[in-house]
């Protein structure tokens, strides 16, 4: 690769790193084609990305980015998911594609925090931030559902009341 192809892969690489907030870095030695293809086609569908990178041009792409924080987990093969937004379900793709292939984390950056490989399957079990909002908005709707139904309990008593009524009379009671 010449001088200046580095120097425009070093410069979009720093541009991706400056655009996101979540990294997840991982080696993807033993990963076919055919494999990581379904992989990117996954992420692509969750609004995440992947990039297999050369360590010698991330290095000089991560100063004074987030990414320097994990600049040991460039050795060997190593391979970039990245997310802008909703994290979980990279990270819970990620998870379930390494129980099926060979893939191994190196670590994860997220928020500007380096986080170790270890935390992968913690990582993997949160929820996404969209079950998150569900159990928030269901959070806040349950007093107020309960309220109504005690709002309008006096009425269907009054109502089951006067059909009781109704029919003794009718009854001749």
């Amino acid at each position: 690769m010449r001088k200046e192809e580095k120097i425009e892969k070093a410069r979009a690489l720093r541009e991706i790193f400056q655009s996101n907030r979540y990294f997840i870095f991982f080696d993807f030695t033993g990963i076919n084609v055919a494999q990581i293809s379904n992989l990117r086609r996954g992420l692509r569908e969750n609004g995440s990305s992947i990039r297999v990178i050369k360590n010698r041009v991330a290095m000089k792409a991560i100063k004074g980015t987030p990414v320097e924080e994990g600049k040991e987990w460039f050795q060997g093969p190593t391979a970039i998911a990245f997310a802008k937004d909703d994290v979980g379900r990279t990270i819970r793709e990620l998870v379930n594609f390494s129980k099926e292939t060979p893939l191994k984390f190196k670590g994860f950056i997220l928020e500007g925090k380096k986080m170790e490989a270890d935390m992968a399957e913690e990582l993997g079990a949160l929820p996404t931030r969209e079950e998150l909002l569900s159990k928030f908005a269901s959070g806040m709707a349950a007093p107020l559902i309960q309220f109504g139904r005690a709002l309008s309990m006096p009425i269907v008593l009054m109502g089951n009341a006067i059909n009781e009524i109704k029919r003794k009379k009718e009854k001749g009671e």
